[in-house]
């Protein structure tokens, strides 16, 4: 039907499409272009707002929005705590000034499969993801000395000025009045204007750079790697065009950026890039205004991860139902997204998420329909003044399909990449039919939204995905305090239950362990005691006492039944290490869920446990003759026996070192692994094997120590 509707209004209008698209370019190049943001109702309305667009409410919305595409189904490139060292060395930095969207978090996909621990999220391979934008790296060509026009008298006349006389707005000429020799000036009526041919190999028709020069960058951890785009400039305005002064003066009804921020982004330079408007007559003379970096300053630091989150969502709709159109560029979604973020309360990002997401979405939708986008900066700039009527009518078809049906927008998606959080929606999309002749939502919160958060958890429990079952049990018990909020008249029977009696309701049915699982990141990621329940009936003992002679660390406190040192004391044998097993298993879900600072500190912990094991034969003797295996052994051959206890305790500190350093390199600290590079040394060497060896070369090689590596390689 909504096909159908379309159709005939691009019949409509392809009556005249022709006049139609000369009256609209008139028509956009004489009115003066006003700000994208427009008075709705989607600003600072409640979770309980239906909008009136695609008469669904907010509540259900946020639901779908937030748990078929959580955060942790979202990658982007520097996803990780001091991931940046993943992407450019500490070398190249040294050399190029990182700018864009990829610095500031924002160039975004889907993927399907946790890059942590390697399972499976959906059908769909990794590699049929479409690679993200690469990372645009900045460099100055040649030294010119840049002043604007009125100020050219003052600084003399060896500088390069800069005219935006005859250009459109948010481009310059930049002339000499002295003779100047090609090729970076070329000569015009007698005027010296710098050439912008020099700064790269070519250009597309629509100003786009052709054939830039790249730097591959190579990581195994990156999934979208891509080459780097290298951008030269010809140098930095001494200060901002008059025509960025609007963005200074203007209201914002958010209080985003705040008059400090506001203040220190404006001392943060405009470049000059050789990019010229797409209808420009001089596009080998016209340079544009860049404000790569100042984005970058608001945008890395300086928004919170909610809102970050919202553009995601944003981003990932629009470009999965667009099919990526280049006419929608992470430039021109990220400009809709800085306005949003002028108007739209801070509080709200958190509370309504869908909404933000919506309002992005009308806002995208009607300055398509107005033909109008300005540049953030430089409000004259129409960013999308260049593109044809034809185009538009595509765009405007496509975007609709969001705005007007945003819940089977994100199920579609996230069906089509084969996400396995689709599994809800079908109760969600049901409710919704109950709920249009229902005034509140206490019932939906009872019978759709607590059922759902409960299976939610239950099936992230049993993939072992702990922080999404954290969210989900945490949530699902936030919304069954709140019920009273639904509705005044209506009693809450659950007001005064327990986090922890809301655990074992929602997990009933599942093994106990896991429930100890969870209820242990309940604590570490909501600051919750959830765990004393499990030590009234059972003995535990405090991880502290596991660990022997080791620095103090933020969990030691954290209490742990006998069943569960049990339940993992196969892994490790080894009497003197005894408890190992749990540390071990415990540091890696700990990295599967980020926290690497914490398993780095328990992994060093294990590693000074077992290496004094390793260092004391009198131990090691001790360890042998308790083992179950010496003695049901006949002969008892006690050299052979202590050989195949070093080799096999020598496997298990490998396998540590290597989470180490995984922990280090995901930090961005792998210098850090330094302190432990010769006890690796002597553990690849006692296991001997070729894994072991190639692994001990390739931190040689990340540490720079790959010669002295060599030397021990080959005896």
């Amino acid at each position: 039907a909504r096909r159908k509707q379309l159709l005939e209004r691009r019949h409509f209008y392809s009556n005249d499409g022709e006049e139609q698209s000369n009256s609209l370019e008139e028509s956009s190049s004489e009115e003066e272009l006003t700000l994208p943001c427009r008075p709705s109702k989607l600003i600072g309305c409640s979770s309980q707002h239906i909008d009136a667009y695609c008469r669904a409410p907010i509540f259900h919305m946020n639901f779908v929005m937030e748990n078929v595409l959580p955060k942790n189904n979202i990658y982007t490139t520097y996803r990780y705590e001091g991931g940046r060292s993943h992407i450019i060395s500490v070398t190249c930095q040294k050399k190029w000034e990182v700018a864009g969207s990829v610095e500031e978090g924002l160039s975004v996909n889907i993927y399907t499969s946790s890059i942590e621990n390697n399972r499976g999220m959906g059908n769909e391979s990794l590699n049929a993801v479409k690679a993200s934008s690469s990372p645009n790296l900045f460099k100055q060509f040649g030294k010119q000395v840049l002043v604007f026009k009125d100020d050219r008298y003052e600084l003399g006349s060896e500088v390069v000025i800069i005219d935006s006389e005859n250009t459109s707005p948010g481009f310059t000429h930049l002339k000499s009045e002295k003779i100047q020799l090609p090729p970076f000036f070329t000569e015009i009526n007698g005027t010296f204007f710098l050439s912008n041919t020099s700064f790269y190999t070519g250009m597309n028709a629509n100003g786009t750079l052709k054939n830039i020069r790249k730097l591959r960058l190579k990581d195994p951890y990156l999934i979208f790697q891509k080459d780097a785009c290298m951008i030269f400039y010809c140098g930095k305005c001494p200060n901002w065009p008059k025509e960025a002064s609007e963005w200074i003066l203007r209201k914002r009804p958010s209080g985003w950026p705040s008059t400090s921020l506001l203040e220190e982004t404006i001392k943060v330079p405009c470049l000059l890039t050789p990019k010229y408007h797409p209808l420009s007559r001089n596009p080998d003379i016209e340079w544009m205004f860049d404000f790569s970096f100042p984005e970058t300053f608001l945008l890395k630091d300086n928004i919170s991860i909610e809102q970050r989150y919202c553009f995601h969502v944003f981003k990932l709709l629009i470009d999965f139902h667009t099919g990526r159109r280049k006419e929608l560029s992470t430039f021109v979604l990220k400009t809709i997204f800085l306005y949003t973020l002028e108007v739209i309360p801070c509080q709200q990002w958190e509370t309504c998420p869908s909404a933000c997401m919506l309002y992005m979405t009308e806002t995208l939708l009607s300055s398509l329909k107005e033909r109008k986008i300005p540049h953030y900066f430089i409000p004259e700039n129409n960013i999308i003044s260049h593109l044809s009527g034809t185009i538009l009518y595509q765009l405007i078809e496509k975007v609709n399909v969001v705005r007007e049906f945003p819940i089977m927008s994100v199920i579609l998606m996230a069906e089509s990449h084969g996400l396995m959080t689709t599994y809800v929606t079908d109760q969600i999309i049901e409710d919704l039919n109950h709920l249009s002749d229902v005034s509140n939502i206490h019932d939906s919160v009872l019978n759709t939204f607590i059922p759902a958060y409960a299976q939610i958890t239950v099936t992230s429990l049993a993939h072992q995905k702990f922080c999404q079952a954290v969210t989900a049990v945490t949530a699902g018990y936030r919304m069954l305090q709140d019920l009273p909020l639904c509705g005044d008249d209506v009693f809450n029977p659950y007001e005064n239950m327990s986090l922890e009696m809301f655990i074992q309701e929602t997990t009933a049915g599942m093994k106990m362990y896991q429930v100890w699982w969870l209820c242990f990141f309940v604590d570490l990621f909501k600051k919750k005691n959830t765990l004393k329940s499990f030590t009234r009936t059972n003995p535990f003992k405090n991880i502290v006492d596991l660990m022997d002679d080791c620095p103090p660390g933020d969990l030691d406190d954290v209490s742990v039944p006998k069943f569960i040192l049990q339940i993992h004391s196969k892994e490790f044998e080894y009497k003197q290490v005894k408890g190992s097993g749990f540390i071990f298993a415990m540091c890696t879900f700990l990295m599967q869920e980020g926290e690497y600072g914490l398993a780095g500190h328990y992994f060093r912990g294990m590693i000074k446990m077992m290496s004094k094991v390793l260092n004391d034969s009198d131990a090691i003797m001790a360890e042998v003759l308790q083992n179950p295996t010496c003695q049901k052994s006949k002969e008892k051959n006690i050299d052979y026996l202590m050989q195949a206890f070093i080799t096999g305790m020598s496997s298990h500190l490998f396998i540590i070192f290597t989470n180490l350093y995984r922990c280090y390199e995901h930090q961005g600290q792998t210098g850090y692994f330094q302190e432990y590079i010769e006890q690796f040394e002597s553990v690849c060497k006692n296991m001997a094997t070729p894994s072991a060896l190639s692994f001990l070369a390739e931190i040689g090689r990340s540490l720079g120590t790959s010669k002295k590596i060599k030397d021990v390689l080959k005896h």
